[in-house]
């Protein structure tokens, strides 16, 4: 009889900021090959780890996998109303997750948002990163991006965040080709809080500065676009990246948009895993 493979239960690590404020987040760790590489799963601010479904089963048959929350959301506690969010401190957060879980270097697959959370990750910790995976990835914000953005900071204390949340879903994945995503991701977003959402929304003052650091990382990293075929908002910036650095490529999904890891699981499932578990060469110290 095969042995079921070992499953850690939810766990909440709970790690403290230069302030003193508990920042706790809620993690599973799947460690089915015990000879196998690790990969993290960072879900897009505003989606649980629940976005990652479709890509479980296939992920799990191959490494091992940590699955987990951002601060704030589905089982990550909310911090205490006083503690600020920043790209550089989620990103630590999430590298505490992996010390708590033994673990000294992972692939990253990260989702839109979390792309730069990802990214931000192979800035300060390269050792620790051994690929990126990045779906809808944001590798540039264009005048229309800004425009949004700016719209948002604008009205953000005035309507009621789901108003926003479902405008900007609507105008990153427009058409009823992807009203599927779009409830799905209006569905996550509920589980969140006014109070929440404009703490995540400050983050996106620093996006531009988070951009252009990342895209200026000195260290080589395995690192892949993965971005949907409809993803008019983002697709041509992470191709304009993949021929600005060596170590970066693109790949385009057909018939999809924005959260292309939804829309088209299979086809995303098998180019990141061909890309994960390709065979490189050890760096050399």
């Amino acid at each position: 009889m095969e042995t079921p493979p070992r499953r850690r239960p939810h766990s909440r690590l709970s790690s403290v900021d230069a302030a003193g404020s508990l920042r706790p987040l809620s993690y599973r760790v799947f460690r089915d090959h015990p000879a196998a590489d690790w990969v993290v799963l960072v879900p897009g601010a505003g989606a649980t780890a629940a976005i990652w479904r479709r890509q479980l089963g296939a992920i799990r048959r191959r490494v091992n996998l940590v699955l987990l929350d951002l601060p704030g959301h589905g089982r990550s506690p909310r911090p205490t109303p006083t503690v600020q969010y920043s790209f550089e401190s989620v990103a630590r957060d999430v590298l505490a997750v992996l010390d708590d879980a033994g673990i000294a270097r992972a692939h990253f697959v990260a989702l839109s948002l979390g792309a730069l959370i990802a990214e931000t990750i192979s800035r300060i910790a390269p050792s620790r990163v051994a690929s990126l995976v990045l779906i809808g990835g944001v590798a540039r914000l264009d005048a229309w991006a800004l425009l949004l953005m700016r719209l948002g900071r604008a009205t953000r204390r005035y309507l009621p965040y789901m108003v926003l949340y479902r405008f900007f879903a609507w105008m990153i994945m427009p058409g009823p080709r992807h009203r599927d995503t779009r409830r799905l991701f209006r569905a996550q977003a509920r589980g969140l809080t006014q109070a929440e959402f404009l703490r995540w929304y400050a983050m996106t003052s620093e996006v531009q500065a988070v951009i252009h650091a990342n895209a200026a990382r000195q260290a080589e990293i395995p690192s892949l676009y993965v971005m949907g075929e409809g993803d008019y908002m983002f697709k041509r910036h992470a191709v304009a990246r993949a021929h600005g650095r060596a170590d970066t490529e693109v790949v385009v999904i057909p018939r999809a948009g924005h959260v292309c890891n939804v829309e088209r699981p299979e086809d995303v499932n098998r180019v990141s895993l061909e890309f994960i578990c390709r065979p490189r060469s050890p760096k050399r110290a």
